[in-house]
Parts: C-alpha cells; sequence; structure tokens
C-alpha cells in the first residue's frame, strides 16, 4: 500500500465512496481528479505553496480512489508508469519533456535543430500550417513569420 493508502479508502468506504455500498462510478471519479488537477493549476499559477501541497494531495486522494475502484492499488500504478518511461528518451523543450518519437517526427518534417530553436522553411501557407499544427499536437508553441525577400515562411519552435 502506498502513503495512507488504507486511511484513504477507510474514509471513502465510510462515506459510501468505495466499497460495498460505494456510490462513485469510474466516470464521476476521473471528473473529480480533473476538478483537483484544475484547482492544482490554479495554485500553481497563484504560487500558493499552501493551497498546492493541499490540491496534489486532493489529486492524490482522488486517484487512490479510482484504483480501489479498479481493485489496484497505487503501488501497483507507479511501478507500472514507471515501468513504462525508465527508458524513455526526449529533450526538454519549452519547460516539458518531449518524447524522443515526437523529436523524429519533428525531424522527419524537415525540423532543424540548433543552440538557439528549432525551425523549418517552407514555401507555402498549406505546408505552414500542417508544420504549425504538427508542433501543436505537441503542446509546444510555435511561432510563424513570412519573409517575403525569399517567399519562404518560417515557422520555429523556442527551447524555452
Amino acid at each position: 500500500m502506498s502513503y495512507k493508502e488504507n486511511e484513504i479508502i477507510g474514509w471513502a468506504i465510510d462515506r459510501n465512496i468505495v466499497g460495498p455500498t460505494g456510490q462513485a462510478t469510474p466516470e464521476a471519479q476521473i471528473e473529480k481528479t480533473f476538478e483537483e488537477v484544475q484547482e492544482v493549476k490554479d495554485a500553481i499559477a497563484e504560487i500558493n505553496i499552501e493551497n498546492l501541497c493541499e490540491e496534489i494531495g486532493d489529486v492524490y486522494v482522488t486517484l487512490i480512489l479510482q484504483c480501489k475502484m479498479w481493485d489496484l492499488s497505487m503501488n501497483e500504478c507507479i511501478d507500472a508508469a514507471y515501468n513504462k518511461i525508465k527508458d524513455r528518451k526526449g529533450m526538454m523543450i519549452q519547460g516539458k519533456f518531449v518524447k524522443q518519437v515526437n523529436i523524429d517526427k519533428l525531424e522527419n518534417a524537415g525540423f532543424k535543430f540548433n543552440s538557439s530553436k528549432i525551425y523549418s522553411y517552407i514555401y507555402n501557407q498549406e505546408d505552414r500550417d500542417s508544420m504549425i499544427s504538427l508542433v501543436n499536437s505537441m503542446n509546444l508553441k510555435p511561432s510563424s513569420a513570412f519573409n517575403s525577400l525569399f517567399k519562404k515562411w518560417e515557422v520555429s519552435i523556442s527551447w524555452s
């Protein structure tokens, strides 16, 4: 069992959230998790460390209850997640870890990497839009500019 998992499950059984008379559904519980994650996001935006601590704890509680509904333990879920990521390769871009498979997609699409940015030159609007879509699909923020002298678009991604 993970930290306080038994206590949290006992608390939830006492309130008919999980267990033999539990009324929560996995779908409703994941909505509760999303609600708590939004509260984590709000606490980060407010730079409120005390609230952030509570909200991260609330997310943890909702995940323990989700585990219970599926007869899983938090430890086995953490083990599964770690085994999934332990050999993962990639790089940091704009404060996010980008998996190697996505780096490969950028390279295959024609993006070049240098010390200041990731960029590609494109000669038509349709290809430019496709490149921006690809970057957006990775939750990165691209920028785009048209060079009228050379009649080409540059789509770029800053490192930070």
